[in-house]
């Protein structure tokens, strides 16, 4: 089962590391049982010292091989460790592919938002108890997937600017990460870890922008949590560099991305040892920023209130060097495409601390899948046009542009003709003077539709009250009209 295909990606920074195409398979190691983690990940370095570009992952549940007292679910059917060596390198040139088409459909989350907001409520009483500072609360959303996955891939590569982007493909499954967030990377002795906690959504204004973004920089919730983890990653560094080499060159730093910003931390240090993957991974894994702190407590929480394996996500994706160079992503904002059951999961989540308001940690596992959600091809654009005999479509043009822009956002097939030619079928041989057409376009590009009459005797006063509810104006279901 070997990866045929890797591919790494930063789009806003051309001459990272983290750019890396990597073709010719030469061997594959991998491990489905916890006792042969540890073999896997000692191959796959021998196989970077033979001279090849090694890429692959370690799964959350592969923990407990590096560190006994960790628990989590039994795994997943996917592999704990997976590695494949590769003869070439080239620099990646998106877009990968667009000859065949995907659809994902019946994306639904594992638990509900009032189940989720119990388990956030229980992890905040084992907080106020004394048992942990801090727990990383994740579920899943999964759905139907049909077609290239590489297509998928290629088309949210295409709306994120998240500089972890990855892309690994083997005859069983696919793995396509947008990860923001960096685990580790070691070059020479040096190594680097930058943890990221706090999050905010963009505003729809340049001025609401700059509001979030400095309320995100001034939040005392926010840094506080972000600090926890950042003591907790010192502590996993001094395992394993010089004693005061450990030191944070950069505190609660906050990144804006299209979609979000957040809140991130530089920690540096020189490594005493030769710096082995294993060691590495024994010193580091799992991530605290996606445990929690202290983090073997965090682990027995996560394994007790979630509901199921966590799979490749939030455990690390990576590439080895020849050179001796390694980078890891923690693998968040990750999917998993399993081929042969044709299902698609996507996992999400965030960090509770004492003072977490339930209903934003909720709010916030939506914002931080949004972009994912958005490929559910069971939704579709939406136009309400009316027509009126002698007169025709009222604002067509506007209709028209309107449904073209969400079109292009969602990467959605459209084409102006076809949009005027299905408004004029849906009004061929209308009885009545005026009604609403109501069309649909959907992933495929086709058009629907409905008519409905409006009744001169219909036509009356209306009495209507206005509800304050808040929304997210940054998202895309907001900006665009869709079902």
């Amino acid at each position: 089962m070997k990866t045929n295909r890797a591919i790494f990606i930063n789009p806003g920074n051309p001459e990272s590391i983290w750019n890396a195409e990597l073709t010719g398979a030469v061997a594959t190691v991998t491990a489905t049982e916890i006792d042969r983690v540890l073999p896997c990940l000692r191959e796959a370095e021998k196989l970077r010292e033979s001279g090849y570009f090694v890429a692959g992952y370690i799964a959350y549940e592969a923990a407990p091989s590096l560190d006994p007292k960790m628990t989590t679910h039994p795994p997943s059917s996917l592999p704990l460790c997976h590695f494949t060596a590769f003869e070439k390198m080239r620099k990646p040139s998106p877009p990968f592919s667009k000859e065949s088409g995907f659809a994902i459909s019946k994306l639904q989350e594992e638990i509900s938002d009032d189940d989720y907001l119990a388990r956030v409520l229980l992890v905040k009483d084992l907080i106020s108890r004394g048992d942990v500072y801090q727990v990383n609360l994740t579920y899943r959303l999964r759905g139907r997937f049909e077609g290239s996955s590489l297509t998928l891939f290629s088309e949210i590569l295409e709306k994120v600017d998240f500089p972890y982007c990855a892309f690994l493909d083997s005859q069983e499954w696919s793995i396509l990460s947008f990860s923001p967030e960096l685990f580790f990377h070691v070059k020479g002795n040096r190594i680097k870890t930058s943890p990221m906690k706090g999050t905010a959504p963009r505003g729809a204004t340049e001025e609401e922008d700059v509001k979030r973004e400095k309320e995100l920089s001034e939040s005392l919730k926010n840094a506080s949590e972000n600090l926890m983890i950042v003591d907790l990653l010192r502590n996993d560094l001094g395992k394993i560099c010089l004693p005061g080499s450990v030191r944070v060159p950069s505190l609660f730093r906050v990144e804006k991305y299209r979609t979000l910003f957040q809140m991130v931390t530089d920690i540096v240090g020189e490594l005493s040892g030769r710096g082995s993957l294993e060691e590495i991974l024994r010193a580091l894994f799992p991530c605290g920023s996606i445990t929690g702190t202290p983090k073997i407590r965090s682990m027995e929480i996560i394994r007790e209130v979630e509901k199921s394996p966590r799979g490749v996500y939030t455990g690390a994706i990576g590439l080895l060097m020849p050179t001796g160079e390694s980078i890891f992503s923690v693998a968040i904002r990750t999917a998993t495409v399993l081929k042969k059951a044709r299902l698609v999961e996507f996992g999400t989540g965030g960090g509770i601390v004492f003072d977490s308001s339930p209903a934003e940690e909720l709010e916030e596992t939506k914002l931080k899948s949004l972009f994912f959600r958005s490929h559910d091809s069971s939704f579709s654009l939406l136009e309400t046009v009316l027509y009126e005999k002698g007169k025709g479509f009222f604002l067509l043009e506007e209709h028209e542009k309107r449904m073209e822009e969400g079109a292009t956002y969602f990467s959605f097939p459209f084409q102006k003709s076809e949009f005027r030619k299905s408004l004029e079928k849906a009004v061929t041989g209308l009885r009545w003077e005026k009604a609403v057409v109501r069309i649909l376009l959907d992933r495929e590009g086709r058009f629907s539709w409905t008519v409905t009459p409006i009744k001169e005797e219909e036509i009356r006063p209306w009495t209507v009250r206005v509800i304050p509810a808040d929304f997210d104006p940054s998202s895309p279901f907001v900006l665009h009209k869709t079902t």
